[in-house]
């Protein structure tokens, strides 16, 4: 008889309390997904050594009074706490039994109803249990003429408990509103011969089995007899037949009966069996089995098992803890991380907003700075003509003086206008805008302009700051080129190393004289070079020049990581234009 607890090393599992057994009833058998656990296990300290993988398993008990034990006579309840919250019968069956009979007296039909387990009538004694009405509608059969009721506990020989019976009725089901009238003869109990013999014998009823004690007849408060079969011997049963109820002639083949009946039981099991778990989730559990009397009154016997099926590590209290924490981590990484992502993206906003005030400031001062001086040497200009209106020949060098001005005035609005606009911001615009400033520029001057460019120039996009950064001071090189340099060629060059994109305007003009104390590629100059290197350093580049007396000027515009979300698109092949 097993009487130590299983128990696994795994996850959220704890040992059992001590194991209660009794010596005439226990578990017998276990089975864990097939395998046997039997008490010859090796044990170690009151537990199996064997432990249980993590997940689920099918369980099986044997339980049982002893072999030895001939005298048994207890029903056997069970439970497996942790997962039901109820005791279970072991089993047992007793019966109430229709038969039909042909005029020859054989079986054309019965049909059998089964009682198990507590009536909901059934409050542990006769006399404060109350009897549940039963109803079964029946089809008599083809050749049935007759009809016998028989109530019995043999099922099995090991059943015991009570079945009470009383107050059996038999109508006929019609389509009539006659009044309904009871067939069976034999419903009330009253005028048995000797209800106080050992085998009372009463009028339309017998008993039967072995022993015939146990079919009785008893008498509730109210005086009324009952059939009772009280089986309290797991090596014999008890049975009520009651006579041969012969059919009136207008009840045939194919006709339906109501049999109405009151019925009280307790059921059971007084012999071992056993019962199987499928799927049992991890958990601690307590594996019970408790002996009741015939009539289920506790007897304060009772064995139990403990059994601990170890949880997966991902179903551990430590292991969701840590997953909530984790999860608690992210969420908290999460939030600081949009958090940042927002205040990254105000700062961006606001960045722009001072980017676009810049662009509007500078414009605003290129505006007034060229706009404004040309307008006012207009307007002097003009003044000058009038007073010159006696002086033909003054007062036409004043008006073309006032063209000259104007035409300058348009194309600097041209290149505002261009700077501003967000259509132009592209590599290729800037170079094509810069190609035909550097042709017209060298055409009047009379200097040849080549251009060198890559076969793929990248596509590229240079907003309104850079642009017009690196256009002005591209114009202020080739301005000194084609004003101070005497040169007869120019070069306008495109290259790209790595990430970085240069301009380079090269002449082969007279040069420009260095200062003994400064560093090559950092030549003097006027405020035209201080504009370009300040240019440059605005939009984060850098301005550089070369130059020696008599063997020309370069000058190399620098912008730094621009070319980091470029990506190739055709442009013109190295070749020349003519001013």
């Amino acid at each position: 008889m097993l009487a130590v607890a299983v128990w696994s090393a795994g996850f959220a599992c704890a040992q059992s309390s001590a194991v209660t057994n009794i010596p005439s009833l226990g578990i017998n058998l276990l089975l864990i997904d097939h395998h046997t656990f039997r008490s010859s296990a090796k044990v170690r300290g009151g537990v199996l050594t064997e432990h249980l993988t993590p997940g689920s398993h099918h369980l099986l008990f044997y339980f049982g009074p002893s072999a030895t034990n001939q005298n048994w006579t207890s029903r056997l309840r069970y439970q497996l706490d942790g997962l039901e919250t109820d005791w279970q019968e072991a089993g047992g069956e007793m019966r109430i039994g229709v038969f039909f009979y042909s005029t020859n007296s054989e079986i054309v039909g019965n049909i059998i109803y089964p009682v198990r387990g507590d009536s909901k009538g059934w409050r542990g004694s006769l006399e404060n249990s109350t009897f549940n009405r039963h109803l079964e509608r029946v089809v008599v059969p083809e050749g049935a003429r007759s009809m016998q009721v028989k109530i019995t506990s043999g099922d099995t020989l090991e059943t015991v408990g009570l079945i009470a019976f009383k107050d059996f009725k038999v109508f006929q089901s019609g389509g009539t509103n006659a009044p309904r009238v009871n067939l069976w003869p034999y419903t009330s109990l009253n005028h048995d011969t000797n209800a106080a013999a050992p085998s009372p014998k009463l009028a339309g009823w017998a008993p039967g089995g072995f022993p015939s004690r146990m079919a009785q007849v008893l008498a509730l408060p109210s005086g009324q007899r009952i059939l009772a079969v009280v089986d309290d011997s797991r090596n014999g049963y008890a049975e009520w037949i009651s006579e041969m109820f012969y059919f009136r002639d207008d009840i045939q083949p194919g006709d339906s009966l109501e049999l109405i009946w009151q019925q009280l039981f307790t059921v059971g099991m007084a012999a071992g069996r056993s019962v199987d778990y499928s799927h049992v989730a991890p958990g601690n559990y307590t594996f019970r089995v408790k002996a009741v009397s015939p009539l289920g009154a506790e007897l304060g016997q009772q064995s139990s098992l403990a059994i601990c099926i170890p949880n997966f590590i991902w179903q551990t209290t430590w292991f969701v803890t840590l997953v909530l924490i984790l999860a608690a981590g992210g969420l908290g990484y999460w939030v600081r991380y949009l958090t940042r992502r927002r205040l990254q993206f105000r700062l961006e906003r606001l960045e722009h907003q001072r980017a676009v005030q810049r662009e509007r400031e500078r414009i605003a001062r290129d505006i007034h700075d060229d706009l404004g001086a040309n307008l006012a040497q207009i307007a002097m200009l003009s003044e000058l003509a009038q007073t010159d209106l006696h002086h033909p020949e003054q007062a036409r060098q004043r008006l073309n003086k006032i063209f000259d001005v104007a035409t300058s005035l348009t194309r600097q609005l041209d290149e505002t206008v261009w700077a501003v606009n967000p259509l132009h911001d592209s590599l290729e615009d800037i170079i094509a805008f810069l190609g035909n400033f550097a042709q017209e520029h060298c055409r009047l001057a009379g200097i040849r302009c080549r251009f060198d460019m890559p076969e793929m120039v990248p596509s590229l996009a240079l907003t309104s700051a850079p642009r017009h950064n690196l256009f002005l001071a591209a114009k202020e090189a080739l301005q000194n080129a084609v004003k101070h340099s005497r040169a007869t060629e120019v070069w306008i060059r495109l290259q790209l190393r790595g990430e970085d994109l240069i301009f380079i305007i090269e002449d082969n003009g007279q040069g420009l004289a260095r200062a003994e104390n400064q560093p090559p590629g950092t030549s003097g100059g006027g405020n035209g070079l201080l504009n370009m290197r300040r240019r440059l350093e605005e939009i984060g580049g850098r301005f550089e020049i070369e130059s020696r007396p008599g063997q020309g000027t370069t000058v190399r515009l620098i912008l730094f990581g621009a070319m980091k979300s470029s990506r190739p698109s055709h442009g013109a092949a190295p070749g020349e234009m003519a001013g």
